[in-house]
């Protein structure tokens, strides 16, 4: 909750009220969707962790993000996802 009232409050400083509500229209169901995700994804690892050791859900974990990694990247560590910027053609 800190840090969304600081960086709401910074946001609605730097582009003003309009262009924040804006925003949010705008992007903001991509943000919902990655929030839906995010507390669905705490409540499985809770409930990996009630079901079995500590050790196993740790290992899976530690598996999955670099994969994810890899799926937002597209491989090129340099340039992050971007749907803008998904078809460029190499590295450079």
């Amino acid at each position: 909750m800190l840090l969304n009232l600081i960086y709401t409050t910074y946001t609605i400083y730097k582009y003003g009220f309009k262009k924040w509500v804006r925003l949010c229209v705008v992007d903001g169901w991509r943000f919902l969707i990655l929030a839906f995700f995010d507390v669905e994804g705490n409540y499985f690892v809770v409930l990996a962790y009630r079901y079995v050791s500590p050790h196993k859900p740790h290992l899976s974990l530690s598996l999955c993000n670099p994969r994810l990694f890899l799926l937002l990247t597209g491989g090129d560590a340099r340039q992050p996802f971007s749907p803008r910027n998904s078809s460029t053609s190499g590295p450079l």
